[in-house]
């Protein structure tokens, strides 16, 4: 069976998952970790973003923040997006919808989101995204 793993090219860095479901989270969190990538998990903004501020000032910072709309939705997607940015400049962030209209090319780049995942998708589709939008190169391993 052909997979892929992340090839390590930054220091000390991590993802944060923000999802309302545990199932989802969990899902999400094994298939990052399988790859060799630090998971952090949240399942609401105000977490998420004291998790990424805390990150920024010690050894772990929080690269990419997912966040599943669903668990975004206590204060909206542009809110959390604007507070993640306001604790560190340089968090990526990937949004991952059930609704076509909030997944729009056009609210992505108003937010500066790096990437947008309709729901359902395919766990390489899952993977292949959140390894571009941290910049780390896909390796075939056996």
């Amino acid at each position: 069976m052909m997979g892929y793993m992340a090839a390590r090219t930054q220091h000390d860095a991590a993802i944060l998952v923000m999802n309302q479901s545990d199932r989802n989270g969990k899902l999400a969190t094994s298939l990052l970790e399988k790859v060799g990538l630090e998971v952090f998990n949240t399942s609401n903004g105000r977490e998420a973003v004291e998790l990424v501020r805390a990150s920024d000032q010690g050894d772990q910072s929080v690269r990419l923040v997912i966040i599943d709309e669903a668990a975004a939705s206590e204060r909206g997607v542009p809110e959390l997006v604007e507070n993640l940015r306001a604790a560190d400049a340089g968090v990526r962030i990937i949004l991952v919808s059930e609704d076509d209209a909030k997944g729009e090319p056009s609210a992505r780049t108003s937010l500066n989101i790096r990437g947008c995942l309709k729901k359902p998708f395919r766990r390489a589709q899952f993977l292949g995204s959140v390894l571009r939008v941290i910049g780390e190169p896909k390796v075939r391993t056996a």
